[in-house]
């Protein structure tokens, strides 16, 4: 693999401890774990490894803990070849608590732990930005103002070199300040929320001028508009185990297909497929 097709992804890298539960606890409510799993995680960190999954050479810029689950973040990109030449690890790492129900949906209580530590653009960082294909960045990121600060800063970098930016909103996008979020997205060239997220920006900043937007519609699948075209592809039919994890295949998948250079319908496609693969198994990637 060379750059000409290559992703750098920024942002968190969480571990994720999954209980699964036959209906979400009422407040005060005590209700019985039928199983549970611990795997790294993070939307940001579930796309990398997904991306090289896809045969995208792939960079992952974060920071994670100096700790026993800040080392099994590293051997695990590494043993799924994601470059950690830009991952810093300090302090305690992440971690999330999600409870999926039997519907397969989830509800999430997060703490960032190093994932919400200041970062700065580095000579290293800045000369990776110029080589990659495509830079994908973390709405996580933007809710911290020194990193929506970082953020900005990589996405001005990426714009002055060629360098296209996609970003992931996330579920997080109505805690970003507005003025922030204005100026993400006029940096922004890919844009890949889903319906809800979409949504809610739309309320905070009005019409949304990004060259391409793809919606994530869960079971009625994805659609896009692209270069004053719209395109649509149903999801594939599947028994849901687990939500966690899909969106970041689908936003994975969908900028593997297009930095490889594929038609756009073919990036919906991907997109939903490796979707549709993560719902149907338990775990995130």
């Amino acid at each position: 693999m060379s750059n000409a097709n290559s992703v750098l992804v920024v942002g968190d890298a969480i571990m994720d401890n999954q209980y699964y539960v036959e209906a979400l606890p009422k407040a005060g409510q005590d209700v019985k774990i039928v199983d549970f799993s611990k795997s790294t995680g993070g939307s940001a960190a579930n796309a990398a490894i997904v991306l090289s999954k896809c045969g995208v050479k792939t960079y992952f810029c974060c920071s994670v803990g100096a700790d026993a689950d800040g080392q099994t973040f590293i051997e695990n990109f590494k043993k799924g070849d994601v470059d950690t030449s830009l991952v810093r690890q300090s302090g305690k790492t992440g971690f999330t608590v999600t409870m999926v129900d039997n519907s397969g949906e989830r509800t999430m209580l997060s703490y960032r732990g190093a994932s919400a530590s200041t970062m700065k653009v580095t000579q290293a960082l800045a000369g990776r930005i110029k080589k990659v294909s495509m830079v994908l960045l973390s709405g996580y990121m933007l809710t911290e103002k020194s990193q929506a600060a970082f953020v900005l800063e990589i996405a001005k970098e990426a714009k002055a070199g060629g360098t296209p930016v996609a970003l992931d909103p996330t579920p997080v996008v109505g805690s970003v300040g507005k003025t922030v979020l204005k100026k993400v997205l006029a940096l922004t060239d890919v844009l890949l929320p889903n319906e809800s997220e979409l949504n809610t920006i739309t309320q905070m900043v009005g019409k949304v001028s990004v060259p391409c937007v793809a919606v994530k519609m869960g079971s009625r699948g994805a659609k896009m508009m692209f270069d004053i075209a719209e395109y649509s592809r149903p999801a594939n039919e599947v028994d849901a185990v687990d939500t966690t994890g899909a969106g970041d295949a689908f936003n994975a998948a969908f900028i593997a297909s297009m930095v490889s250079g594929d038609p756009p319908q073919t990036w919906l496609k991907k997109g939903v497929e490796f979707a549709a693969e993560v719902v149907a198994r338990k775990g995130a990637v």
